[in-house]
């Protein structure tokens, strides 16, 4: 029986087969040229880890048009394994890559009219990859859990998410993981930083959007594989970190890593001195990908819904009403070109200009009108130069009409129901792996699910064992936003709330 196939497009930058180094926008490459490339990465993650919502919301159909199936659940309990009371229960998945859809997202690299990967965008004149090399076949695994929206023993407050897995990614992977010896970040992309606001086109599987606060940097991670004479691995990635631009009710956080090929014999940017950890003796490339998401979704009672956002997507509209954002219609197959254009032409950059929005409910656990506090959302009729670049970033120019929300949905939106909502924090995670060296790869995949659900207790023993010690220097209440944003400080809820139930998923 064929596997079947997923109702998501593949692209060719998100594979387990990397991306070569010498393909890589420049170190110094411009802010139009960084933002395509960033955008084109962006789409193809947001449509993968978007797959996971559709198997939840698809988990009692007798076909299940995602790709993925369950592969049970990881239950942790206790201060002794997440470092507080109660529990967390970790949903598992699976998902085999049909070598069908692997050979037309890889084909997508070919030749095109204008350059060697095809029109991608941002990419230097180069294959992406050997293209005379087998794929290597993809099998993904996922978790997926449900934590408590406020900062206390076994869990942890959005804010802590924010600073420790956006902020601080490689730093916080290093601190908690017992298996990880050294990671470091090697350099930046500047010209990520500069981009303004992205928008992925029309569809369900882009959240909120737009996308702001990128971060691009190539890291290495070094694993020690603890399985008697096998060599250490480094993982060599390209990795870029964004968040949703207005954060006052369901903030999203995107964590994407790419493999890259050829890395071990690189030559790092003049300016850089530190040491590859790849060039070390005994040690092992080897390649890994995924996509992480964090978003804060509504909290509620009974069952949990199969996917957590449906709960509040009435109230998303809403607000999406409300900011005057109107989406393009386009296609979910729309290319990155037709998505670049789309961003460029209908969602500029905003001016720092701000007016409080009607409703708007706050990131931790309660609303911000419960804590005294107001929220902002950019001022309409404003806007910065062009996102997609050729002009004065300073200028100040008009900004397209948006017609005025209707009075019934501001009255909605003002609502007791939703400004009363509780909130709990998501946590998904889609990868593919490889170890490489003499470790097969069908000895590998069986353990991966189980590998990553580790990481879940293990972050929320991180987090209470550096609140308990006074180690956290980082300053939650002001999460870093790009220069041009200005952003409302959340208050840290410590109110108790009941475990979050997971969806089912069916038996693994």
């Amino acid at each position: 029986m064929g596997k079947t196939p997923s109702c998501h497009p593949l692209g060719p930058l998100l594979r387990l087969d990397g991306l070569d180094y010498a393909a890589l926008p420049p170190n110094g490459a411009s802010r139009d040229r960084i933002q395509q490339f960033m955008l084109a990465l962006l789409q193809e993650s947001l449509y993968l880890i978007g797959s996971v919502d559709t198997y939840y919301d698809n988990v009692n159909q007798r076909t299940n048009p995602s790709g993925w199936k369950s592969k049970g659940k990881q239950t942790y309990t206790g201060v002794s394994q997440i470092g507080g009371p109660g529990q967390v229960v970790v949903d598992l998945l699976e998902r085999s890559i049909p070598k069908s859809e692997l050979k037309a997202a890889i084909a997508m690299q070919a030749p095109g009219d204008d350059d060697a990967n095809g029109g991608i965008p941002g990419i230097n004149n180069a294959p992406l990859r050997d293209t005379n090399k087998t794929p290597t076949s993809e099998t993904w695994a996922c978790r997926r859990s449900f934590h408590h929206n406020e900062c206390s023993a076994g869990t942890g407050a959005w804010e802590e998410f924010s600073v420790r897995m956006k902020n601080m990614h490689v730093e916080t992977e290093k601190d908690m993981t017992p298996t990880v010896p050294s990671a470091q970040k090697l350099f930046s992309w500047v010209a990520a930083k500069l981009v303004n606001f992205l928008e992925v086109p029309n569809f369900e599987e882009a959240g909120p959007g737009p996308w702001t606060d990128f971060t691009l940097d190539m890291v290495e991670m070094e694993h020690d594989l603890k399985a008697g004479p096998l060599r250490n691995r480094v993982f060599p990635v390209l990795q870029m970190t964004c968040r949703t631009a207005n954060e006052a009710i369901f903030p999203e956080i995107i964590v994407v890593s790419v493999p890259i090929n050829g890395w071990k014999g690189a030559q790092l940017p003049q300016d850089i001195v530190r040491e590859k950890l790849a060039d070390q003796s005994k040690v092992v490339i080897g390649s890994y990908v995924s996509v992480e998401r964090f978003r804060v979704v509504a909290k509620v009672d009974g069952p949990q819904p199969p996917t957590a956002t449906k709960a509040v997507s009435k109230l998303s509209r809403v607000l999406n009403s409300l900011r005057g954002r109107k989406r393009p219609s386009l296609t979910p197959s729309a290319m990155s070109a037709q998505a670049a254009a789309a961003t460029a032409a209908t969602y500029p950059a905003e001016a720092p200009s701000s007016v409080p929005v009607p409703g708007a409910a706050g990131a931790s656990g309660t609303t911000p009108a419960a804590a005294g506090q107001e929220n902002v959302a950019p001022a309409q009729g404003l806007m910065q130069g062009p996102v997609g670049g050729g002009g004065n970033d300073d200028e100040i120019q008009p900004a397209p009409a948006v017609d005025a929300p209707n009075q019934n949905e501001i009255d909605e939106a003002e609502s007791p129901q939703v400004n009363e909502v509780e909130t709990q924090i998501e946590w998904t995670m889609a990868t593919a792996s490889h170890a490489r060296g003499w470790l097969p790869l069908f000895l590998q995949t069986p353990a991966v699910p189980k590998k990553i659900a580790i990481d879940v207790p293990l972050f929320l023993k991180f987090l209470q064992s550096h609140r308990a010690a006074g180690a956290e220097n980082a300053p939650v209440e002001n999460v870093s936003q790009p220069a041009n944003q200005q952003a409302a400080n959340h208050p840290v809820a410590n109110q108790p709330v009941a475990n979050p139930p997971t969806g089912n998923t069916g038996s693994g």
